[in-house]
C-alpha cells in the first residue's frame, strides 16, 4: 500500500530481482535492423531535401551507396 503497486507487480520484481540481479526489462526478441543508423540518417536526409522523391529512387540510392549491413 505504501508504494501504491499491486501485489503481484511486487512478486513479480521481486522474482526477476532473485533471477537476474537487476529489475531492469530484458531485451525483446526481434527482427535485427537491415540498415545502420548512417543509413537511416542518409534516408531521411534524402526525403527531407526532396519531399516528392519515390520510393524506388530512394532504394537505389542506398543500394548504390553500400548502407546495408549484410554480410
Amino acid at each position: 500500500k505504501t508504494l501504491k503497486l499491486s501485489c503481484s507487480t511486487l512478486a513479480k520484481t521481486i522474482q526477476r530481482f532473485n533471477r537476474t540481479g537487476s529489475t531492469q526489462n530484458s531485451p525483446r526478441n526481434g527482427r535485427p535492423k537491415k540498415l545502420s543508423a548512417h543509413a537511416q540518417r542518409h534516408i531521411q536526409r534524402l526525403c527531407l531535401r526532396n519531399r516528392r522523391i519515390s520510393a524506388a529512387s530512394v532504394a537505389a540510392e542506398v543500394e548504390g551507396a553500400h548502407y546495408n549491413d549484410l554480410n
